[in-house]
């Protein structure tokens, strides 16, 4: 008896579980620099002449630079990041 009440509940309760019910969706607003990926692709370090002491010195210039700039933009791109997060933790969507 107790197997068929069981068997009966689950039986009630599947129609409940289909998959094809999904949540509306949100609208984020989301800065477009959010969704943009950041360049992090390192210059090659290419001295006129890599034997010479002073080859070092082109070094900052051709990798250090560009590296901070590059570092900098996805700076930018992560701080519009949490700012949509912000708002959205703000208006309750997210926790």
């Amino acid at each position: 008896m107790i197997r068929l009440l069981i068997l009966l509940a689950v039986i009630t309760l599947l129609p409940a579980c289909r998959d094809d019910v999904r949540p509306t969706a949100v609208p984020e607003n989301c800065d477009a620099l959010c969704r943009t990926p950041c360049n992090l692709i390192v210059p090659i370090w290419t001295p006129q002449d890599p034997d010479s002491p002073d080859a070092w010195d082109s070094y900052p210039e051709q990798v250090t630079s560009p590296v901070v700039g590059q570092l900098n933009q996805c700076e930018l791109h992560r701080q519009a990041c949490v700012q949509c997060l912000d708002r959205l933790k703000k208006s309750g969507l997210t926790q």
